[in-house]
């Protein structure tokens, strides 16, 4: 398994999903629901009308966090740079995951860039992984 590989698999395994985002004065955290890996990269969805598409235009930084509920010491957090994609393979990969979302508008997706990941088991054992 590689680097990317194990970081996609730690934040699907989880079923609670925040990413942290700025507004240029404070920061903002919301729950997030969509992941894909494509092409080697981590892709997510947002609104392009939304505050998280706007923070990121202007903040690229973002960290995202998971963990299970009944395991919270069994996390991930990954720091990483928002680029947006709107290619159409990353469209027709995305509708082709989520058919539900082809008719809904406004729909931005990008991915992690430069991406870092800690991925903590307990509260002792944590281990850093690079892009």
């Amino acid at each position: 398994m590689n680097r990317l590989e194990e970081v996609f698999e730690h934040l699907t395994v989880n079923n609670v999903m925040f990413l942290a985002s700025s507004d240029g004065v404070k920061p903002k955290v919301r729950p997030i629901g969509f992941i894909m890996k494509f092409k080697d990269r981590l892709y997510f969805s947002t609104s392009n009308q939304g505050p998280i598409y706007k923070e990121l235009n202007g903040n690229p930084n973002f960290e995202l966090l998971t963990f299970k509920p009944d395991e919270p010491s069994n996390r991930i957090r990954v720091s990483a740079n928002a680029v947006f994609d709107n290619s159409n393979e990353v469209y027709e990969e995305y509708y082709r995951l989520n058919p539900e979302m082809r008719d809904v508008p406004n729909m931005a997706l990008f991915y992690a860039d430069n991406w870092e990941a800690i991925i903590y088991k307990g509260f002792r054992d944590r281990r850093e992984i690079k892009q």
